[in-house]
């Protein structure tokens, strides 16, 4: 087993509200009103997703048997008719096994009230579809597929298609990028281009699929293998994949996450001594998943959002300033019962 988890937790636990007599003390009368507050306030963790906040259309980018995986685009409130923006694809993390596409609901929230269109993609999950990591690959670049397919109809600049996500999402927008729809013994200059994103935007991500690094981690291989669907280890590994002209890239970790990050360390090293940009930052007595909305610390989510704006601004996704009075208004801690 591994040392440490470096897996999402599967979903959030379900608020149960609490039952009511006919006759109550009204200090019992304000316990169940508070229950009833909070069983009704959703979570971005929820699945299926519902409610989510500002989103401007959902479509259905691939069809597996009699199910259609969707993905939610927000758009920015001021839409101009012909006019191309950067976008973002986020996916879920979740160990492949599970997850939310709501996770990133309020990062799109904010990069489209910035400017971007801002997307967060279902896909399947061995926990409701059985499958290993290597059908979340697939689906993950062919959700990036659509995206840049309808690019005109979602008013998206083809060139600037960014991917994000976090942990096993983290993977898989990696691979989005990084080496595309794999199939065994594919070739780079194989890679279908419609599939392949132009940054990337990651958190806590999976850069390795197997121990990395200085560290010999003990690890269950047979696992691992099973996980992954493929016949080894190093097939759906980011770090075995690395090459010259890679998209610019930003890494966030918390630096309890030690595991994980410093399989990212190997992989940073590795790429930028490829030529690749490569920004990793860290947070200091922080854990896996410390970014996440509602989960954390809203300061960690504050921050990391801030992060994510300025490292957009720098490769000319966004401009200006970061929006910091719409960040302070997403602080749950004010608007407990907003959503």
């Amino acid at each position: 087993m591994f040392k440490g988890r470096w897996l999402l937790a599967s979903l959030g636990c379900l608020l149960v509200i609490g039952c009511c007599t006919c006759v109550v003390h009204a200090k019992d009368e304000g316990a169940v009103e508070r229950q009833e507050k909070r069983a009704k306030r959703v979570t971005v963790f929820e699945y299926p997703v519902v409610r989510m906040a500002k989103v401007s259309d959902d479509y259905a980018y691939k069809q597996v048997g009699d199910e259609a995986l969707n993905l939610y685009v927000f758009q920015p409130d001021r839409k101009v008719e012909g006019e191309k923006r950067p976008a973002i694809i986020f996916f879920f993390g979740g160990g492949w096994k599970s997850g939310s596409p709501g996770q990133f609901w309020k990062q799109c929230e904010y990069l489209a009230a910035r400017g971007m269109v801002a997307i967060t993609v279902d896909y399947r999950v061995k926990k409701r579809h059985g499958v290993a990591a290597v059908e979340c690959v697939y689906d993950a670049n062919d959700a990036m597929r659509w995206v840049r397919e309808h690019a005109k109809m979602l008013g998206i600049d083809e060139t600037r298609i960014a991917a994000g996500g976090g942990s096993s999402g983290g993977h898989l927008g990696a691979a989005t990028a990084i080496f595309g729809h794999w199939v065994p013994n594919q070739k780079i200059d194989e890679v279908e281009a419609a599939s392949l994103a132009d940054l990337l935007v990651l958190y806590n991500p999976v850069m390795a699929t197997y121990p990395v690094g200085e560290t010999a981690y003990e690890f269950d291989r047979d696992m691992l293998l099973e996980r992954m669907g493929t016949e080894r280890l190093e097939d759906l590994s980011p770090f075995d994949h690395v090459r010259s002209g890679l998209p610019a890239t930003l890494m966030m970790f918390g630096k309890k996450d030690v595991m994980l990050l410093e399989w990212a360390e190997a992989y940073t090293e590795k790429a930028k001594g490829m030529g690749n940009d490569v920004t990793l930052l860290t947070w200091e007595g922080r854990g896996h998943g410390f970014f996440n909305y509602q989960r954390s610390a809203y300061k960690m989510f504050y921050e990391t959002t801030l992060a994510v704006d300025a490292f957009l601004v720098k490769h000319g996704y966004l401009k200006g300033e970061a929006d910091e009075a719409l960040l302070k208004a997403m602080d749950w801690r004010k608007k407990k019962d907003a959503q």
